[in-house]
């Protein structure tokens, strides 16, 4: 028999401790990459992904943050609307 590793555990408690745990380790990699950015002269951020938005808001950088998702549904609405 080969010995194998589980990430997550079966059920729910521990799976979502393992993806709070990950989605922490994954925002402060966005957060450190939108600060090289800034450091190399970036006066924005889009956020182009709809994931990504779920993990850094306008609140986590001073710089500003473009979320595609929000700005594609108010052009439809607004499309629709006309």
């Amino acid at each position: 028999m080969k010995t194998i590793g589980m990430i997550g555990g079966t059920g729910w408690p521990s799976t979502a401790e393992y993806y709070r745990l990950l989605n922490k380790e994954i925002k402060d990699k966005f957060l450190n990459i939108i600060r090289i950015l800034g450091q190399k002269g970036a006066q924005g951020i889009v956020l182009g992904c709809t994931e990504i938005p779920l993990l850094i808001k306008q609140e986590d950088t001073p710089l500003p943050v473009f979320n595609t998702l929000s700005i594609h549904v108010r052009a439809a609405v607004e499309f629709a609307l006309q």
